[in-house]
């Protein structure tokens, strides 16, 4: 059974994932992503072709209805998003890119791009690299689990930093992304009923 929990006692909103079912796109087509690549020449691959409907559809759900309602429940959710789910999922649009990370291979500490409201990796296979989440002094707070099917989604914010230390085995997965769309006037209207997340929007 699908497992999903709030990582504890860390600043980041982080849901961690175990013993996921998504299907593993066959024959990825994978073409270098230059922008990944680190000095020292080594390269992530990202899939060449679209992603399929049902690996789509897969994340979308796991998404919409499990990770985010699971993200909400942390205290500090409301402190950096003080929305309604409705406008989140209003207003969001989920992507979804397969990878392919080299031995030797590592990404520095970052933030990612305030477009987007929250990321996700989840591996298609054993790595032995999660990504690893810091704050402030830049020790590790957080890894996140590297097996096959687990993984991390975490929402984006000021205390989102991670990193990817150097690869020593292959890495591969998927990268998901929520990005915002656009806006609508916020609504604080009606009282949130957590047995239907986010209203009549969503069935």
């Amino acid at each position: 059974m699908e497992k999903y929990h709030i990582v504890p006692d860390i600043p980041q909103i982080i849901v961690e994932c175990r013993d996921l079912e998504f299907p593993i796109l066959e024959q990825p087509n994978f073409i270098v992503q230059d922008g990944y690549t680190t000095v020292e020449g080594k390269k992530r691959y990202c899939n060449g072709t679209n992603i399929s409907d049902n690996i789509l559809e897969y994340f979308s759900n796991l998404v919409y209805k499990k990770v985010i309602p699971c993200a909400f429940t942390h205290k500090q959710f409301v402190t950096s998003w003080p929305i309604s789910p409705q406008i989140i999922l209003k207003n969001t649009k989920i992507n979804v890119i397969m990878f392919q990370d080299e031995i030797g291979w590592h990404q520095s500490v970052h933030e990612d791009p305030k477009i987007y409201f929250m990321s996700g990796v989840v591996h298609a296979q054993d790595s032995d690299q999660g990504t690893t989440f810091c704050y402030g002094s830049l020790l590790p707070t957080y890894i996140a689990p590297s097996q096959q099917y687990t993984g991390s989604f975490w929402v984006n914010g000021h205390y989102s930093q991670h990193y990817v230390s150097t690869t020593t085995k292959q890495r591969m997965g998927y990268l998901i992304t929520v990005a915002w769309t656009c806006f609508e006037p916020y609504d604080f209207s009606g009282e949130f009923d957590p047995n239907n997340f986010y209203g009549p929007l969503y069935s």
